[in-house]
């Protein structure tokens, strides 16, 4: 989640999100160098893979305040919820690669969102909101692995 400050903290690297806490965030803070792009964090425990693109798509959405990425897909709800729009990526994408934000982004280019859900082919989903209370009726559904595209 991202803080009134700007402040961003992701979960920590293999945590059991069946039971995550405050203890569970890892702060971080995005830095560009010339030739490479670097997710800095403190503490002791690494944050998840998937940092780089969460941090970029804070950056990039600026109503963004909460994210839940998942390793299964969303339902894409009936007609007429607040929920419409739901998209899916066109190809599978690694995990963590930051193919994945530019993919995000050429499908949501409106900086000004305030809810975007995303199914990523192969991968999951991503669910980014300005308040948390629009998370709560996500529906999330198994994804068949391996997956046949």
């Amino acid at each position: 989640f991202k803080d009134e400050a700007g402040h961003v903290f992701i979960s920590r690297r293999n945590v059991d999100k069946r039971d995550i806490g405050l203890d569970s965030f890892v702060p971080v803070a995005l830095f560009n160098t010339a030739k490479k792009m670097r997710v800095m964090y403190w503490g002791t425990n690494k944050p998840s893979v998937d940092s780089p693109i969460q941090l970029l798509l804070y950056r990039y959405y600026t109503n963004i305040r909460y994210m839940i990425h998942s390793h299964t897909y969303v339902e894409v709800p009936n007609a007429g919820t607040a929920f419409d729009g739901l998209m899916s990526t066109s190809h599978p994408v690694p995990c963590g690669a930051v193919e994945e934000f530019y993919e995000i982004i050429r499908m949501c280019p409106q900086r000004d969102r305030t809810f975007v859900s995303i199914n990523l082919v192969g991968h999951g989903s991503l669910t980014m909101v300005k308040d948390v209370s629009s998370l709560m009726n996500i529906k999330y559904i198994p994804r068949i692995v391996p997956e046949v595209l």
